[in-house]
């Protein structure tokens, strides 16, 4: 949980209501990076996938790792999506090592959805899409709305790269791990759909 972790103070990451998620514009590299930020600009920290899955050569089949840091470089979480041929399953840890709990795909067509589940117990879905609408609704245990991920335009760098940008608003009552989850799965989705578009 964001209490029991070490840090003087939670990271803005792990605690703002609003978070834009946007995937470094790149034309030839497969090497998926993201940058956080605030609404107006401020940095948050970024994500990043760690060299040498294997992931140019075996797709997939692939474990891929990925780490998201603060904007002082410290290992915030550490995302895990084991080989498979299917759907997706992300395990998610705390810098530390402590898990954090999983995030699974629950569909193989059509836009994808996501199954949150936090080591504490607690757990959400991430649905939507539908239509090509690019909106995703992130519902607790109970159906109740906690927040939402919606992709924009991310300028001229979309039309020549694979450049995404997503805005993603989270409830208050979002807590500990659950919301931990909840920040990381935006990457995941993202994730999904570029493997999605290799095939």
């Amino acid at each position: 949980m964001l209490s029991d972790m070490t840090y003087p103070e939670v990271p803005p990451l792990l605690a703002a209501a609003v978070l834009v998620v946007v995937q470094r514009a790149k034309v030839f590299s497969p090497r998926a990076e993201y940058d956080v930020y605030a609404p107006d600009g401020t940095p948050y920290g970024s994500v990043h996938q760690a060299a040498g899955s294997g992931a140019t050569f075996f797709g997939q089949l692939a474990t891929i790792s990925y780490d998201v840091v603060g904007t002082d470089g410290q290992l915030l979480m550490r995302l895990r999506k084991p080989g498979s041929i299917g759907r997706a399953r992300f395990e998610v840890e705390w810098g530390n090592g402590q898990p954090i709990g999983s995030i699974a795909q629950e569909n193989l067509l059509f836009a994808p959805q996501f199954a949150l589940a936090a080591v504490d117990g607690s757990s959400a879905r991430l649905t939507g899409g539908a239509l090509m609408s690019w909106e995703w609704q992130l519902e607790d245990a109970s159906g109740q709305p906690v927040g939402s991920v919606s992709k924009e335009f991310a300028g001229l760098a979309e039309l020549f790269s694979s450049a995404d940008r997503f805005v993603v608003q989270l409830a208050s009552q979002l807590t500990g791990d659950l919301r931990a989850l909840a920040i990381v799965a935006t990457v995941c989705l993202d994730e999904v759909r570029t493997a999605r578009q290799r095939r």
